[in-house]
């Protein structure tokens, strides 16, 4: 629902696909500090910048509240085709980015629909926040609807982190 707000028209997703596409492999896995800032990302033409920003600042506002400045793997863009869901492939890269977390000490966190929470509750993640936005425009009829999502935390263990 908040990916047509943002990005409304096939083209404008297929640009939001290659922007995606051209930070996936440096964003592999990130661990957020001082010493490593991310660029800004490079939006397609056609983008709804008032949602966008909008929903920007409301997960940096969450963001900061929930970690202020404590170091942690972000998990982002995990998704699975839905003819292919609950198979195991999301949980298999989940894994990947957990196992990093744990042999490093560091926490894992994202934001994701409430949809995807109980993957995430599967794996030891904690419910940490919620955001809501109405998006105006965007459901049947073009009517407004309401959009939610959730902010996890995952802590590693202190028994894995003296492993």
């Amino acid at each position: 629902m908040m990916l047509q707000a943002q990005f409304a028209t096939p083209t404008v997703r297929d640009g939001l696909r290659m922007c995606i596409a051209r930070r996936a492999l440096d964003d592999i896995p990130v661990l957020e500090s001082e010493s490593h800032l991310q660029p800004p990302w490079v939006w397609p033409e056609g983008t709804n910048w008032k949602v966008l920003d909008d929903w920007t600042e409301r997960v940096g506002a969450a963001s900061r509240k929930i970690l202020g400045d404590l170091q942690c793997y972000r998990v982002s863009f995990i998704g699975t085709d839905p003819p292919h869901q609950r198979h195991g492939c999301g949980s298999l890269l989940l894994q990947r980015g957990l196992d990093r977390s744990k042999s490093d000490s560091y926490p894992a966190y994202l934001e994701n629909t409430i949809d995807a929470g109980p993957l995430y509750e599967r794996h030891r993640f904690k419910a940490a926040e919620t955001l809501w936005m109405v998006l105006d425009g965007t459901g049947k009829d073009g009517a407004a609807v309401v959009y939610e999502e959730m902010f996890f935390i995952f802590r590693p263990s202190a028994k894995a982190r003296t492993a």
